[in-house]
């Protein structure tokens, strides 16, 4: 039987305890450094859409991120990396395309776009270029 001295096992329990604070800054400093989207499909009559297809994509890489929207019509992505070069698309059966460019994703911050979609020819596309966020929208259109 080998006796593990008192040094040596505070020396392996300091090496653990380091290595297990280095994995918890790792995991804290990852999620702070990515973003995410949300947001709620409606029709033009203000009802909800659920089953919309929702692609999020980087138009830098081509990197893209699909879901689908429940039954409240709400959607959402989770740990994508903060930047300003995202289009949105949402399409649904008997419903026209609509693309949203200039999408921006800020760091540690989920963004909220939401869309309305038009009944209609699906091969028609709707095209988008975002300005400012949602709420800058929703304000300008409260206001006229």
């Amino acid at each position: 039987m080998q006796y593990f001295g008192r040094t040596n096992v505070l020396r392996s329990s300091k090496l653990l305890v380091s290595a297990f604070a280095l994995m918890v800054l790792a995991q804290a400093a990852f999620s702070q450094a990515t973003s995410g989207v949300t947001g709620n499909v409606t029709d033009s009559a203000g009802k909800v859409v659920p089953g919309v297809t929702v692609t999020l994509a980087d138009t830098r890489t081509d990197r893209t991120f699909t879901t689908t929207t429940n039954d409240q019509g709400s959607y959402t992505f989770n740990n994508v990396q903060p930047g300003e070069a995202y289009k949105l698309t949402f399409g649904a059966p008997g419903f026209q395309t609509l693309s949203l460019s200039n999408v921006t994703l800020g760091v540690a911050k989920v963004e909220t776009y939401d869309a309305t979609l038009t009944a209609g020819d699906v091969s028609a596309t709707v095209d988008v270029v975002a300005t400012g966020r949602v709420q800058d929208l929703r304000e300008q259109r409260a206001g006229g």
